[in-house]
């Protein structure tokens, strides 16, 4: 049970005031998918394509290289893969704090072999 006494309004308010900055820096709402995308675009030195639910890819490097970008808890078996248009599919392991736990990537051809 949630009450909102000074503590938990202080928080709120603080939380809402971050997810405003994300948004306006990041263009999007932070999310447990975008937070994945936003690891492995640090992580490997990637930018993000514009929009939202690119077909195909989530990220590119400076070579040309699309990347599309999964993300899962710890706790889930299994990710969904419908659509192999990108070169390395990657995938992230977050814990419940969004912190990255761990990243894996295989090429779109290792990928259609798993996931069809």
């Amino acid at each position: 049970m949630t009450t909102f006494d000074e503590y938990t309004r202080q928080v709120f308010d603080e939380a809402l005031m971050a997810m405003r900055r994300f948004k306006e820096v990041f263009g999007r709402s932070l999310d447990h998918g975008f937070v994945a995308e936003l690891h492995a675009a640090r992580e490997l030195g990637l930018t993000i394509v514009d929009g939202m639910n690119e077909p195909g890819f989530d990220a590119a490097d400076r070579a040309g290289t699309r990347y599309q970008i999964k993300s899962r808890s710890l706790a889930a078996t299994s990710v969904d893969v419908n659509n192999f248009d990108f070169d390395l599919l990657v995938l992230i392991n977050m814990d419940d704090d969004y912190q990255l736990q761990g990243m894996w990537s295989i090429t779109a051809a290792q990928a259609q072999e798993i996931f069809v």
